[in-house]
């Protein structure tokens, strides 16, 4: 083939993946082809619960016992880990370390995951005097996101309600997830029409959740006007 007809030809690679797997590298052979990403989401509850078997069926016998391995009992890890590989196997080794003296398995209040991001949202939330937004902007959104129940709030609902620069900058801190407008979305439900906001995780959704549900009224005065 000449330089000329390579020139007038064009690739489409489309490339899927999941939440759970961001970082990849391309090859820089493919560095000048036009690349189409699609990020798909967590898995399902079921395709969750198939890999959580998985997982177990790899352990060592005495570790395999620790964990029910039923449809309902599931319900329950799925409700601390969504559809995150990466936290399903976190929840499976704590439950392995922590089982042998607790007798427990993680739970809301003890699931590492759950706990991290509560902390990083204490810290925000402490030191939003030196951001864009105010601790009363933060609480809003995060009352926002755990209170439309559908796990996502439209992008232009949050603008209205604090202003896009500081929307914008909650996404770069990582506290929020902007996800684009996309036909290709499985795991948020009802299926969106607009481009949306997230929390990074169903852990950063239980921690919003613990976090408000925490913060007394008086603390909550506290925050108004910081």
């Amino acid at each position: 083939m000449d330089r000329g007809a390579r020139h007038d030809l064009q690739f489409l690679f489309a490339a899927i993946f999941t939440l759970n797997d961001l970082t990849f590298t391309i090859d820089p052979a493919l560095a000048s082809l036009h690349i189409n990403t699609y990020i798909l989401g967590d898995l399902s509850q079921s395709e969750s619960h198939r890999y959580f078997l998985e997982l177990i069926k790899s352990l060592p016998r005495e570790c395999q016992d620790l964990f029910p391995l039923d449809e309902r009992s599931f319900d329950r890890i799925f409700y601390l880990t969504g559809g995150r590989m990466l936290l399903i196997e976190e929840y499976v080794y704590q439950g392995i370390r922590s089982m042998p003296t607790t007798r427990i398995l993680p739970n809301e209040k003890t699931f590492k995951a759950i706990l991290l991001a509560k902390s990083g949202l204490e810290q925000k939330l402490t030191s939003a005097g030196g951001q864009p937004y105010t601790s009363k902007d933060l609480l809003d959104v995060l009352s926002a996101v755990v209170n439309a129940g559908c796990g996502y709030v439209p992008y232009m609902t949050l603008i209205q309600l604090v202003g896009s620069a500081k929307v914008d900058y909650m996404i770069e801190q990582n506290i929020l997830y902007y996800r684009p407008e996309s036909e290709n979305y499985s795991d948020l439900q009802p299926f969106p029409t607009s481009s949306v906001v997230t929390p990074t995780g169903t852990h950063a959704l239980r921690a919003m959740e613990t976090l408000l549900r925490n913060l007394s009224p008086k603390s909550a005065e506290n925050y108004t006007d910081s």
